[in-house]
């Protein structure tokens, strides 16, 4: 099911995900800037400038990095 739910827009993804990483670097200010120049709308703005960032996957699928040290230790 998540796989079917996952975005199959890649470009837009990529932006996405660039905004995230854009928003670690120059803030959120010019993170929603990037992206809403880049057509992205406000709502996938806020849902992803918002959110813990270790429960998002990266644009090629596999988990955040910070997720994958959480599982690691959990499975220590």
């Amino acid at each position: 099911m998540l796989d079917e739910a996952r975005r199959k827009d890649t470009a837009m993804a990529h932006r996405v995900q660039c905004g995230i990483t854009l928003a670690g670097i120059a803030g959120i200010a010019e993170a929603q800037r990037y992206l809403r120049n880049n057509n992205i709308d406000d709502g996938i703005i806020e849902r992803v400038l918002s959110s813990n960032p270790s429960l998002r996957r990266v644009a090629d699928g596999s988990l955040s990095t910070v997720k994958r040290k959480a599982a690691a230790s959990a499975s220590l």
